[in-house]
């Protein structure tokens, strides 16, 4: 906790150094943690209530990196997504960086989820949570903090909060990129489907001091924040389809075939234990079924991966022979694409170009 106090438009730290912020009132704080502290605020100018943040030193330091807060709120201010906080301007005073940002209303995540929900609900917001994270690292922005306080919940949307931490290259970051995700989605998905991602996600999900994760994985052997969010992307599909639909149609052989062509897109699941899942539930046929589907679906025509992927990628793919069964096609792809985040947005993107998918108009969003 930082010693901040604050009257009118004038913040004072430690006793001493004073801000002084043009055009605001200040109401109440709203958050003081590690990186900065949050107000709200009345902006006199243009009526309307807004956060402010201002960035703490970071250990050793006697004031925040002006060139790190720089760069961070140009590339915020860069993102534009109505799930995360806008960002409208930003200065420096007195050694204080400090930027003012779009007030959210509503819960956090974490208080959310302390409420009674229904796993549809939840299912839903872990959905709009990977969708906005997907746009997010496409610009380049890794959240490092995105844990369910830094969620907000208002009229049934999300708002990613507090990018004050993204990343834009140390490796120990992205580790906790991975290992955050996993904690929040973890949270959002009922625990008997652990099985069906990767263990290595179970033990970010399980492992509630990130310290010792980062002591665990101090070389780059932890799955991508990528591999983190596909696996997730395609596990929310398979308990939707789940929930409401295997055993329940007369004829699910089209949601078999759409949901694992969509599965494909993302070979992030533990297959065996989805056999196994799916055979206690199900007749033998029906999984049959749906596991020779993926099979259909692994293979496509060599003028798409001459067009789309690298030279190494695309000799891989194209000398694979057929195998004994759909699983190991799965799992060769799965081992290809744990480590390797750019072959596999290559991958999402032959599919995103060349596949339609049916599935998503049947599921959840």
């Amino acid at each position: 906790m930082h010693d901040i106090t604050f009257h009118n438009n004038i913040i004072t730290v430690n006793k001493k150094t004073q801000i002084v912020i043009n055009n605001l009132q200040i109401q109440e704080q709203l958050g003081n943690g590690a990186n900065g502290v949050v107000f709200k605020c009345l902006d006199t100018l243009f009526n309307r209530t807004v956060a402010l943040k201002l960035w703490m030193p970071r250990k050793g330091q006697k004031y925040p990196d002006p060139d790190r807060f720089k760069a961070e709120v140009q590339k915020l201010a860069a993102l534009e997504n109505e799930a995360i906080v806008s960002v409208f301007t930003g200065d420096y005073q007195n050694g204080y960086c400090y930027a003012v940002m779009e007030y959210i209303p509503g819960v956090t995540l974490e208080k959310w989820l302390d409420r009674s929900r229904n796993e549809k609900e939840k299912l839903k917001y872990a959905q709009k949570i990977i969708k906005v994270m997907e746009y997010s690292h496409a610009e380049g922005i890794y959240h490092g903090d995105l844990h369910a306080e830094n969620i907000m919940i208002n009229d049934d949307q999300v708002k990613i909060l507090d990018f004050g931490t993204s990343i834009f290259s140390p490796a120990s970051s992205m580790l906790r990129a991975s290992y955050l995700m996993s904690q929040t989605l973890g949270k959002l998905i009922p625990e008997k489907y652990y099985s069906l991602i990767h263990p290595q996600i179970v033990q970010f999900i399980e492992t509630k001091n990130w310290n010792v994760i980062r002591d665990m994985y101090s070389t780059n052997d932890y799955v991508s924040p990528e591999y983190v969010l596909g696996s997730f992307e395609v596990l929310i599909e398979f308990i939707a389809a789940d929930m409401d639909y295997f055993g329940k149609l007369t004829d699910v052989h089209r949601l078999y075939n759409d949901l694992a062509l969509y599965l494909m897109r993302a070979p992030f699941l533990q297959l065996n234990n989805l056999v196994e899942l799916l055979e206690r539930e199900y007749s033998k046929k029906e999984v049959t079924y749906f596991f020779d589907r993926f099979w259909d679906h692994a293979f496509f025509s060599e003028s798409h991966i001459i067009e789309l992927m690298s030279e190494e990628f695309k000799d891989l793919i194209s000398n694979m022979t057929p195998v004994d069964n759909a699983l190991q096609m799965y799992d060769s792809l799965n081992l290809r694409f744990i480590y390797n985040s750019d072959e596999y947005m290559v991958w999402r993107d032959f599919y995103s170009k060349y596949i339609k998918f049916d599935l998503e108009s049947l599921l959840i969003i």
